[in-house]
């Protein structure tokens, strides 16, 4: 980046800052300290903060969002528990995972295990679950969050897939390699349906689950896999992306 262009940048955000301030204290004048108008502004200028890193400005912001909120609303209220996951992702982004780990829990409770917002939360706890090393928990946040999205119509969505491929490489971590296989099928299929074998992403797909398979001895199945599902596409692949090393490999492996 050029001087000119960070100076062009940071004079923005200086910008936004004196804005958010500004706002926030408006909302104050106008509808008074503890008014849910308050807590939205305050969450804006933690958010601001956040992505200056200027987190110890940003985490007092974020708690008296809350408060408001919860005497404005009650601790139960959907408001608080979006609150709370703004919160946890912040600990998250510093890795402070005990804090996060509360963060997500609460919002979990206020918000219950069925609603189609909880998604993120669930699969975000998930996250810190695993970092923490509580791997069955960690896992039955993450399938709830994608079995959520699948009820919802989004089991198609690339939000969807990204949590299918973290569930995968838990399985393949923890040595469940037949696990990690079907989901990897699933994730192919979606991109089959969605993308078709004209996408890169198709192949990569395909290049993970093949990799699964060999990696479990199944060689000559990996060997039939790849040419069932990548040869009739060389022509296409030939021409286009077999300047990628992995892709090449593929195909020398399937023939």
């Amino acid at each position: 980046m050029s001087v000119g262009t960070s100076e062009g940048c940071s004079g923005k955000v200086e910008e936004a800052e004196k804005f958010f301030l500004s706002a926030l204290q408006e909302a104050k004048e106008g509808f008074g300290e503890r008014d849910p108008h308050v807590a939205s502004a305050c969450n804006n200028l933690a958010e601001l903060y956040r992505v200056k890193k200027e987190f110890d400005k940003a985490e007092p912001l974020y708690l008296e969002a809350i408060n408001i909120l919860e005497e404005s609303f009650g601790p139960a209220d959907i408001r608080v528990g979006a609150a709370l996951r703004n919160l946890g992702q912040f600990y998250l982004m510093q890795r402070k995972l005990e804090e996060a780990c509360v963060c997500y829990e609460i919002q979990v409770r206020v918000l219950g295990h069925g609603h189609v917002d909880i998604s993120d939360t669930m699969y975000h706890l998930g996250m810190v679950l695993y970092m923490q090393g509580k791997e069955k928990e960690a896992e039955a946040l993450i399938q709830d969050s994608i079995r959520i999205l699948e009820e919802g119509g989004l089991g198609e969505s690339s939000i969807c897939v990204k949590r299918l491929r973290y569930l995968a490489q838990i399985y393949l971590k923890s040595n469940r390699p037949a696990e990690a296989e079907n989901v990897l099928r699933k994730i192919l299929h979606i991109m089959e349906l969605s993308k078709g074998w004209n996408s890169l992403d198709t192949i990569y797909a395909a290049e993970a689950l093949a990799l699964t398979l060999q990696s479990t001895g199944n060689l000559k199945e990996a060997q039939s896999f790849l040419k069932d599902v990548l040869m009739p596409g060389k022509h296409y692949f030939q021409k286009t992306i077999f300047r990628d090393e992995h892709i090449r490999e593929m195909f020398q492996i399937a023939t």
